[in-house]
């Protein structure tokens, strides 16, 4: 549709060739910068925050190769039948690309020493080992738990590959080169019942892909879901509250209510130190003397709704083996809320009344009265390189080794609005991002599929070859530089984001862009001619899932294999096709 306005490549000299390449790929290069951007700023966002390293970022980072896929099987059918080698090498490409390149990477960047196997987070000087033999054996990274999950369900997505490999297999003449019309759609007869099966299969590995990482995002806890008569018992309860305000002089009456039916479910959306904030602006704690605002709180009791939300923040800091607060837990609380000029060794000591080294729930009670009457510490407007915490920060401490984690800062335009209008603002410059991405992306792939097909037509390589290696670095190349710069904050917590994002990427060029694969095999009547490159698909992720669920304490000697996968999978793909007479 929009090919009038691009110069067509075939016949072009390969200056003006190669000039077109770096144009087209300068631009998807931005696309995906536009979307790795957009989707990064929800990280500010504490519902969509859980969602973006397994999900958000993955999805769009797919986007390219999707449709660099799609559009390479557009066409006359002899035509589809011998650019989409383009698209096959562009999934291969990028799946294979981004679990190990990256993944090096991101364990070059993300290194700390290591000592009785065991990765030192928590220390000051985090890396102290400088020498060749020190880097490679005595330093590297550790992640959490998700990561083995996450590549257990890489390599599961991995077989859908098989549903259309196996027929392939028994009915395909292997023969490589130029086929005609007539062997296609032989061939296609055979396979087309299995493709379509394969791509119902990728929709629903698609969906549930998608479903478990948002599940795996939630809290612990179950919320009640909102029925029409939860609505009208939170009116209910706002009327009663109002009665409860006028009530509030007494000393005698409960807490104010703020509709603490859902109060739990509003506590996970807002996070701690808005949700603390808002608590502060209900009771109007507004004295800078601590003394006369907890002389307040000590006069009422609370409701069960409103007991049942300080539970949930309980559960949430209680990280001790035994569910209480240690004072590392309180240490965290303080920096959460942004209480950071308080000791958190004076307020542990004064309200663990039994002196057990341990707060219980019943004294969390007490220390959430001196927590909301500490006046907020005084910020810095506008300084450079002051720490911003997220736009309402969901307050989990991470179960890493007593690691101290860096707050994300909010970018300088946002820094000093309000909570709300932060949060809009933040999400319509991620919306407009995104969307920009999105649409030059459609734009340029179709385009950038037809210059590769050209490059491999002059140079003698197979068109395969050549968009395994350059379509990646037009989109992906923001994965590699996310990767590192994620890693290089050297915490457990932003290696998991780093490593969780590829494998995501993995499982999204498995389900999404493969099941645009099948459709198109489907619905052109093409021929799967691609044995040799879904061995080593196949082949390089289930390397990558027996090295992740191995250990989950990588050196950077385990990462120069990981690298060397790379050349490895192009070198398997030869000698499949060349030796083993695979097509």
């Amino acid at each position: 549709m929009l090919d009038v306005l691009f110069p067509t490549p075939e016949g072009m000299q390969p200056q003006m060739l190669f000039w077109i390449f770096l144009c087209y790929g300068y631009i998807l290069f931005s696309a995906a910068n536009l979307l790795s951007d957009g989707s990064e700023l929800l990280l500010f966002i504490p519902e969509a925050a859980g969602l973006v390293g397994s999900v958000v970022l993955p999805v769009l980072g797919a986007v390219p190769d999707g449709m660099m896929v799609l559009f390479s099987g557009v066409g006359t059918l002899e035509k589809a039948q011998e650019s989409v080698a383009v698209g096959v090498g562009a999934l291969a490409g990028s799946t294979i690309m981004l679990l190990t390149i990256p993944w090096f990477l991101g364990v070059i960047g993300g290194r700390v020493d290591i000592e009785g196997g065991k990765c030192q987070y928590s220390r000051e000087d985090k890396l102290t080992q400088t020498s060749i033999g020190g880097t490679l054996f005595r330093t590297g990274i550790s992640y959490k738990p998700e990561i083995r999950a996450n590549a257990k369900i890489m390599l599961m997505t991995s077989l859908t590959y098989l549903i259309i490999q196996v027929p392939a297999f028994m009915s395909d003449s292997q023969r490589r080169g130029h086929i005609g019309e007539e062997e296609i759609k032989r061939e296609n007869s055979a396979e087309g019942a299995w493709a379509l099966l394969a791509m119902v299969l990728c929709t629903v590995e698609f969906a549930a892909y998608l479903y478990v990482q948002y599940a795996a995002s939630l809290p612990e806890e179950k919320t009640k879901t909102t029925s029409s008569a939860d609505i009208i018992k939170e009116k209910i309860s706002g009327w009663i509250g109002k009665l409860k305000d006028l009530l509030g002089s007494s000393g005698l009456a409960p807490a104010p209510s703020r509709n603490y039916a859902s109060a739990i479910m509003r506590a996970q959306e807002l996070g701690v130190k808005v949700w603390m904030e808002e608590f502060r602006k209900d009771w109007k704690l507004t004295d800078q003397n601590q003394e006369k605002n907890k002389a307040l709180l000590d006069k009422v009791f609370f409701p069960k709704e409103f007991n049942d939300t300080l539970k949930y923040w309980f559960g949430k800091y209680a990280t001790g083996p035994n569910g209480r607060i240690s004072v590392q837990d309180v240490n965290q609380l303080l920096r959460d809320l942004g209480l950071t000029g308080y000791s958190a060794d004076e307020l542990f000591h004064k309200v663990d009344s039994n002196n057990d080294g341990d707060i219980d729930l019943e004294e969390f009670t007490e220390c959430f009265k001196h927590l909301a009457s500490m006046p907020p510490t005084p910020q810095v407007k506008g300084g450079a390189g002051r720490k911003r915490s997220s736009v309402a920060s969901p307050g989990v401490q991470e179960d890493d080794e007593d690691e101290e984690e860096e707050e994300e800062s909010v970018p300088e335009e946002f820094a000093d609005l309000e909570p709300a209008e932060q949060r809009r603002q933040i999400l319509m410059q991620s919306c407009y991002k995104m969307g920009l991405g999105t649409l030059l992306v459609l734009i340029f792939s179709d385009p950038m599929v037809d210059v590769l097909v050209e490059i491999g037509n002059q140079s003698g390589v197979p068109a395969f070859y050549v968009s395994f290696i350059l379509a990646p670095l037009a989109s992906n190349s923001s994965e590699l530089v996310a990767a590192y710069n994620y890693a290089s904050r050297r915490t457990s917590k932003t290696i998991t984001i780093a490593l969780n994002t590829l494998e995501g990427a993995a499982c999204m060029n498995n389900t999404f862009c493969l099941g645009i694969f099948m459709g198109l095999i489907y619905f052109q009547g093409l021929a799967w001619k691609f044995t040799a490159e879904t061995i080593s698909i196949v082949v390089i992720q289930l390397a990558m899932a027996i090295i992740v669920l191995a250990e989950s304490t990588q050196r950077v000697i385990h990462a120069c294999g990981i690298l060397m996968l790379f050349p490895g999978a192009l070198a398997l793909v030869y000698v499949l096709e060349n030796y083993c007479g695979l097509d």
